[in-house]
């Protein structure tokens, strides 16, 4: 049977607060954007998506975070510069720890 290490919660918590101001100075925090193509309208949608990029975001602190920490990039800010250019081009490039 394996033993569960200790964790240092003063290392995470330092580590969650590190990625938390990436996040803040990125502005990677949006306020929700509305579309309204169903899937019906499927070019429509993927259009409008593609238009609105730039406002494309994080819902809330803790989501960014856990995504920065699931999905790594470096450096870190750049996550979204990703993730945009994923949606405008429709081609995704597999990086670092990604599955």
């Amino acid at each position: 049977m394996k033993t569960i290490e200790k964790i240092d919660i003063k290392k995470v918590c330092g580590y969650y607060k590190y990625i938390e101001n990436i996040v803040n100075n990125n502005k990677m925090v949006c306020n929700s954007t509305s579309i309204t193509e169903s899937l019906e309208e499927i070019d429509n949608l993927v259009e409008n998506i593609r238009n609105i990029k730039e406002k494309i975001g994080f819902g809330s602190i803790s989501s960014a975070v856990t995504h920065l920490l699931k999905h790594p990039v470096d450096p870190l800010q750049s996550f979204l510069e990703s993730a945009r250019n994923v949606i405008a081009t429709g081609e995704a490039k597999v990086i670092i720890n990604q599955d």
